[in-house]
């Protein structure tokens, strides 16, 4: 502070208020007051004071040359955050964005450091400039800017900082509006907290079956990887692992039919190609193949896990379909394909 700094320099050269008043032609109050953060010198004075204590300006400001600048809070920016300390101060900041308010990415960082300060400060006029520099971001707002901000993510920031300050029903109002990302538990605590005791269990549902949906995709998309470089033992640990599972938490007997048939036709595959018994897996599937005709357009229930995001398994498919569309994923000259291709045809060619 600018203050601390006066007074630390007249400590080292000795002199009290007074005499400093009568250097520069003003009171003790004054100087007093200028000691104590209450006013400030003008900037001429500022430059006499610097002369007179042989320092810079800079100096006496507490910015060196490289942070007087936008790039360089910036940088001090990340290196707090890096550092998990909280140096820069609110007056710093607010400083700062009074003299360039229109610096979008200026406001970008200091959003992000003002989010990690309250979670340490608890400090509830945080979330206030939050609220505020999100706001004026909105207004700067370009789609093609060099950070890859986006509207969501500055939504993102305003549902955040409204939901700290208990303002739930103008949280969930931008969520929904907004359709702001990765907020489902915001958003469910929101519903929650608002007595909509239905809706906030929808949400939590559907945030359940997304969560899975994403396991099993993660999953099979490794499997795949593990039977392309031949590594079929490895592949069929990971088979049987999320065919347990899946089996373990499924409630409705179509919400994971199709997944955990897909996941079984290609357990059944490894095991002939491994040249283990794999006529318990044929004949869950033959089983399960009718039950899967049956429930092939009973899908509406979980419509909305797909309305945005295409998983390995598209439920609007047969069950056929989806064999097919495995077996093809498969290399066409590997013992894989050609195992696979036996199971299908014991299934539907017969």
């Amino acid at each position: 502070m600018l203050g601390d700094k006066i007074a630390q320099l007249r400590k080292e050269k000795n002199i009290s208020q007074e005499e400093l008043a009568d250097i520069f032609n003003t009171s003790r109050q004054a100087i007093s007051k200028w000691e104590r953060g209450e006013s400030y010198p003008d900037i001429d004075r500022l430059k006499d004071l610097a002369l007179y204590f042989n320092v810079s300006v800079d100096f006496l400001l507490d910015y060196d040359i490289e942070s007087s600048s936008v790039d360089g809070f910036i940088k001090k920016i990340d290196t707090s955050m890096q550092n998990g300390d909280s140096k820069i101060t609110i007056e710093d900041i607010k400083a700062m964005v009074s003299k360039y308010q229109n610096n979008f990415e200026l406001l970008t960082w200091i959003i992000s450091y003002l989010s990690e300060l309250y979670y340490v400060t608890k400090d509830e006029s945080l979330l206030d400039l939050t609220i505020n520099y999100s706001n004026r971001l909105l207004l700067l707002y370009k789609p093609n800017n060099s950070l890859s901000v986006t509207l969501g993510d500055i939504y993102q920031a305003l549902s955040s900082a409204y939901f700290l300050k208990k303002e739930y029903e103008v949280a969930k109002n931008y969520i929904i509006e907004h359709n702001v990302a990765d907020m489902d538990s915001v958003l469910y605590e929101c519903e929650f907290q608002l007595g909509n005791k239905e809706k906030s269990s929808e949400i939590a549902f559907s945030f359940y079956l997304r969560s899975i949906m994403n396991l099993i995709e993660s999953s099979t998309l490794q499997i795949n990887q593990l039977l392309k470089t031949n590594e079929y033992n490895e592949a069929y640990e990971m088979v049987e692992w999320i065919s347990s599972f899946i089996k373990s938490i499924e409630k409705k007997g179509v919400l994971f039919l199709r997944v955990i048939y897909v996941l079984v036709f290609i357990k059944a595959s490894i095991e002939k190609t491994l040249n283990l018994d794999y006529k318990d897996s044929l004949t869950f599937l033959k089983e399960k193949y009718e039950e899967a005709e049956q429930a092939k357009d009973d899908t509406e229930s979980i419509k909305f896990i797909h309305l945005k995001k295409t998983n390995i398994l598209t439920v609007y498919r047969g069950i056929k379909e989806e064999i097919e569309k495995t077996l093809a994923s498969f290399e066409l000259d590997s013992l894989i394909y050609q195992n696979g291709s036996f199971i299908y045809k014991e299934l539907f060619e017969e």
